[in-house]
């Protein structure tokens, strides 16, 4: 698996269904992710600012992507 950031984007990626588990915060792309979360991701969220501050709601419409593959 491999993640790709652009835009000043944060995602926190999780082993555990509803953020539980194991949890990883990426605000840089990632060619290859760590064995302990690799193929394990069942949930994640986007932070908008890059700061990963999962539990502020800002709306960020600056054409950002993040693609989790």
């Amino acid at each position: 698996e491999s993640i790709l950031i652009s835009g000043g984007l944060s995602v926190e990626v999780c082993s555990g269904f509803n953020h539980g588990g194991e949890c990883y915060v990426y605000s840089k792309s990632q060619k290859s992710l760590p064995s302990s979360i690799r193929n394990k991701i069942t949930s994640y969220a986007v932070d908008g600012d890059g700061n990963a501050d999962f539990y502020d709601d800002e709306d960020d419409n600056n054409g950002n992507i993040i693609i989790l593959q």
